[in-house]
């Protein structure tokens, strides 16, 4: 995800903003998921209130 959001913006916003979503409306998110994601991300995903699983 990294390469996106350096490349374009734009695109990771809205890929992020689909995620978030999903996740919202499972209310969970693997956590290997999670720590993809740049920090800032990470805290807006935390935010959402979804649970964070292991996926061992």
């Amino acid at each position: 995800m990294n390469a996106a959001t350096d490349e374009e913006p734009e695109v990771a916003e809205a890929g992020l903003e689909a995620l978030c979503t999903i996740w919202q409306r499972d209310g969970v998110v693997g956590e290997d998921l999670l720590l993809r994601l740049r920090p800032q991300a990470q805290v807006q995903v935390r935010a959402l209130g979804v649970k964070v699983r292991s996926p061992w």
